[in-house]
């Protein structure tokens, strides 16, 4: 038993405690055009279902809701990832026009699915309201 309560302390501590996150570079981050992104994507991550509203300036937010949890912050997107305001980053794997593949490098890494919902379809009753707003 106490070696799983070590391992699982150690999976939530190397995720929250990320040098990203330590280090927040979200301030400096010069945000590169995203033509080929800018819209608004749904997808799990986790328990959470965030959406990403992206402009083709490479600026955005992101929303998400689960439970009591609910945040609307500020994204940037530098060519390669994008940035949450605090601290943290996706990794963007592969995108086609349904379809935005990003990878979460902490802990054990895990590859996320977001889907093009320009209608806010998918997004939780709350992200609807906060991003329609935006």
């Amino acid at each position: 038993m106490k070696k799983i309560l070590i391992a699982v302390a150690a999976f939530y501590l190397t995720g929250c405690a990320s040098d990203d996150m330590l280090n927040n570079k979200f301030p400096t981050i010069v945000t590169k055009p995203a033509e080929n992104l800018a819209g608004v994507w749904t997808g799990a991550l986790g328990p959470y279902i965030s959406t990403l509203k992206i402009n083709s300036d490479g600026s955005g937010y992101s929303c998400y809701s689960w439970n009591d949890k609910k945040s609307v912050d500020r994204i940037k997107f530098d060519g390669a990832n994008i940035y949450f305001q605090e601290g943290t980053r996706l990794q963007i794997l592969s995108k086609n026009s349904a379809i935005l593949k990003v990878n979460a490098p902490y802990g054990f890494g895990k590859e996320y699915t977001y889907t093009r919902d320009d209608n806010l379809n998918q997004a939780s009753p709350y992200c609807v309201k906060e991003i329609k707003e935006l």
